[in-house]
């Protein structure tokens, strides 16, 4: 039988699956916990279990912290379940050093044979999340990126690479500078970077 944590901000679909694993009767649920400080209490209240099941991550803590603990428990393997094999982002979560990723279907069954494979064999990938991965894999850096952003978005991140202020691109766009800065704050989070010279580094980085 295998031990399962659940770390899952929706309660719904927590009990969702502690009922299904239960009712396999191969896995027992050692805690089921929607924040990261419950979880760190937790696997000190009830110890560490073999597999920790994470979903929604960004609803539930810092990547920071939560890198922190899955890195100072060696011995835990982690399945991260998406929505959609898009919501994959490898340079987010690979610091977390995650053992398994699956999307989120109705083939519920998926997620027993997942954990399993994890435990067994130390990691899993989801068929649909692998395929996303490979055609992803195969677009230039830049292809991908301009997916993420609008029209205007990758204007201004070009004028923002040529070097150009805020005001001059606000007089080029003919918009304010206040909007020039609204749009690079979500081009800002779309690329995952924290100010203009990490921008710009990427960008050049891809060329």
């Amino acid at each position: 039988m295998i031990d399962v944590g659940i770390i899952v901000a929706n309660q719904v679909q927590s009990t969702l699956y502690e009922t299904y694993l239960k009712s396999t009767k191969r896995f027992r649920i050692s805690f089921s916990v929607d924040t990261l400080s419950s979880l760190t209490t937790a696997i000190i209240v009830y110890g560490e279990p073999e597999v920790l099941i994470i979903q929604s991550l960004q609803e539930i803590g810092s990547i920071e912290a939560f890198s922190v603990i899955l890195k100072s428990r060696q011995t835990l393997k982690s399945l991260l379940i998406l929505e959609k094999p898009e919501d994959l982002d490898l340079a987010y979560v690979t610091r977390l050093g995650i053992h398994g990723y699956l999307q989120k279907s109705g083939n519920i069954q998926e997620l027993t044979d997942a954990m399993e494979k994890i435990v067994a064999e130390g990691g899993y990938i989801s068929p649909r999340i692998a395929t996303h991965l490979i055609n992803n894999l195969q677009k230039r850096p830049e292809d991908r990126y301009n997916e993420l952003l609008t029209n205007r978005e990758r204007e201004i991140m070009k004028f923002i690479c040529e070097g150009l202020t805020y005001k001059e691109i606000a007089e080029r766009m003919f918009i304010t500078p206040f909007t020039v800065n609204q749009h690079l704050k979500k081009v800002y989070l779309k690329l995952k970077v924290k100010s203009k010279g990490e921008l710009i580094s990427k960008m050049l980085s891809v060329k």
